[in-house]
């Protein structure tokens, strides 16, 4: 391993900079039309916004669940508490839901 790393180093010295090129893959057909019409939704004023993800599933109405606290969770739930952990994140996880 040492041996690898050694040439490779000696190779970037060599080359003044990393022996191999960079690239970022191109996107394909389906992700160019996904982002082509993202930017135009984006654009068109008449294209409802949200600024919430609750005002998102209210507009929809149909995308809200009911939370059952087991007596598992509650005895985690509480384990947490009395751990002093910061059990905020799950509030506002449990309010997306």
């Amino acid at each position: 391993m040492t041996t690898a790393i050694n040439m490779f180093l000696r190779t970037a010295v060599r080359e003044n900079g990393i022996p191999f090129e960079l690239k970022l893959d191109t996107p394909n057909n389906n992700t160019k039309a996904a982002i082509e019409e993202g930017r135009k939704l984006f654009n068109d004023d008449s294209v409802k916004g949200y600024n919430s993800i609750k005002e998102l599933r209210d507009a929809f109405g149909c995308m809200k669940y009911t939370i059952k606290f087991t007596t598992q969770l509650k005895k985690r739930f509480e384990t947490c508490k009395k751990q002093n952990k910061n059990i905020d994140k799950l509030f506002e996880i449990i309010e997306i839901l």
